[in-house]
C-alpha cells in the first residue's frame, strides 16, 4: 500500500503538466492559459493559474501557434508586410530630381529588410517549441456506486445455501483516469467496498435432505434470514478502450482488483420449525450477532461468538459503460476469491471445513471527473 501513494502524487502532478492550453508568441515567450475564444483578430484566454480571473486577449499577429491540452495544435502563420517602395509614396507631382541618390535608396532597402520579422519555421523556433505536448491527460474522479453482492460456497458437508443470495451494498471512492492514448486509458480506484450476501433460509431449507429415525418423518421449515455484512478498502486496475468521440464514447475493459478486509458482522434473524410425523413438535427463534474477524491464516480453533474470513479478497474485474464528457456511467462485474471457515454452530454443517468460495459483485457506478 505503502507504493500506491507516491504513484498517484505522480499522476496528479503529471495531470498538472498536461491539462492546460500554451500560447507561444513569435517573440519566444509562452503563455500557460486557458484558451476562451479566437476571432479573427485576437485570441482570448484566461490564466491557467487564476482561471476565476478576468479574460486577456492577444493579436493573432503576435501568435505562432497554441497547444491545446489534448495535443492538438494550431498555427498562425500571418504574411508579413513588405514595404512600399520609396517610388510608390513619392506625389507624382515631386520632381525626380527630388528623389534621394540610389545609394541611399539601396540603403534604405537593406535596413528595411534587415527589421522585417522572420516566419518561425522549425529551424528557427525558440528552444521552448521544442518539446511536443503529450498526447495524454490524467483525471481524477470522484465515484458513487451500487452493487449486488453474494458469495457462492461449498460446505463439502451438507446443503449448500442457495445461490442468487443477494444482497445490496453502497461503494464510494475516487477514480484515476490516464488517458494514453485518444481511446484507450488506463483507470484505477481506489474505493470502499460493501460487499456480503443475505440468505433466505427458507429456501435453504428446502435444499436439505434430513435422515430419517427409524418410521418417524421429521420436517425442518425455516422462516427469516441471515445477513453477511462486509466491509472492504478496494484497489482496481484495467486498461480501458473507447469506441465514439472524446465527448461521447462507449467503453469497454478487464483487469483485477483486491481489497483488504476492515469489518463485518453477521446476523442471524430466522424461526426454525420442527415436525415430526406432520405434527407440530418444537419450535427455535434464532436471533443473534457475530463478528467477522479477517485474519492471515485461518484458525485451527475458532471463537463460537467471531466467523473467520481471510483478509484479502482478489479476482477479476469486467467493465462496459459509457463516457459522456466529464461524466462516466458504467456496469461492472467483479468475480473474487474468500477463504473462509464456518463455525460450528451453523444449523446445516455438522463439520466445520475450511472451503474457498467465490464471491460475485454487479455494480452500477457513476463517476465524475474534475
Amino acid at each position: 500500500m505503502k507504493k500506491i501513494f507516491p504513484t498517484i502524487v505522480f499522476l496528479l502532478f503529471a495531470g498538472a503538466v498536461f491539462s492546460q492550453d500554451y500560447i507561444y508568441k513569435k517573440d519566444g515567450s509562452d503563455i500557460a492559459a486557458k484558451v476562451v475564444e479566437i476571432t479573427q483578430d485576437l485570441i482570448k484566454y484566461k490564466q491557467f493559474d487564476f482561471q476565476d480571473g478576468p479574460v486577456y486577449s492577444v493579436k493573432i499577429s503576435e501568435v505562432n501557434m497554441i497547444a491545446y491540452e489534448g495535443g492538438r495544435r494550431e498555427r498562425f502563420n500571418q504574411p508579413v508586410e513588405t514595404p512600399l517602395s520609396p517610388a510608390a509614396v513619392l506625389p507624382e507631382d515631386i520632381e525626380t530630381s527630388a528623389a534621394p541618390p540610389a545609394a541611399d535608396i539601396q540603403t534604405n532597402m537593406d535596413s528595411t529588410e534587415a527589421n522585417e520579422v522572420p516566419e518561425l519555421t522549425s529551424a528557427n523556433a525558440p528552444e521552448k517549441l521544442s518539446p511536443e505536448p503529450k498526447n495524454a491527460a490524467f483525471r481524477i474522479g470522484i465515484t458513487a456506486d451500487i452493487n449486488a453482492a453474494t458469495r457462492i460456497a461449498d460446505y463439502k458437508v451438507g446443503a449448500n445455501p442457495p445461490d442468487n443470495s443477494y444482497r445490496l451494498a453502497p461503494s464510494a471512492g475516487f477514480t484515476f483516469d490516464l488517458r494514453i492514448w485518444r481511446k484507450f486509458y488506463l483507470q484505477s480506484s481506489l474505493l470502499y467496498k460493501g460487499k456480503g450476501d443475505r440468505i433466505d433460509m427458507g429456501l435453504w431449507t428446502e435444499e436439505f435432505s434430513f435422515p430419517e429415525v427409524g418410521s418417524a418423518v421429521w420436517e425442518v421449515q425455516a422462516d427469516g434470514f441471515t445477513t453477511t455484512t462486509l466491509h472492504y478498502a478496494e484497489l482496481s486496475m484495467m486498461p480501458v478502450f473507447g469506441i465514439g468521440d472524446d465527448d461521447i464514447q462507449f467503453q469497454f475493459g478487464a483487469g483485477g482488483y483486491v481489497a483488504y478486509g476492515l469489518a463485518g458482522k453477521e446476523k442471524r434473524d430466522y424461526t426454525i420449525t420442527y415436525y415430526l410425523d406432520y405434527e407440530l413438535d418444537s419450535e427455535e427463534i434464532v436471533k443473534e450477532e457475530k463478528t467477522v474477524k479477517f485474519v492471515g491464516l485461518i484458525q485451527s480453533e475458532d471463537n463460537p461468538d467471531e466467523i473467520y474470513l481471510k483478509s484479502v479478497d482478489y479476482g477479476l474485474l469486467f467493465y462496459a459503460g459509457f463516457r459522456l464528457s466529464d461524466i462516466n456511467l458504467g456496469a461492472y462485474l467483479a468475480k473474487g476469491y474468500q477463504q473462509l471457515e464456518q463455525d460450528k454452530d451453523n444449523l446445516f454443517v455438522t463439520e466445520t471445513p475450511v472451503v474457498t468460495s467465490k464471491t460475485f459483485t454487479w455494480t452500477l457506478a457513476m463517476t465524475y471527473f474534475f
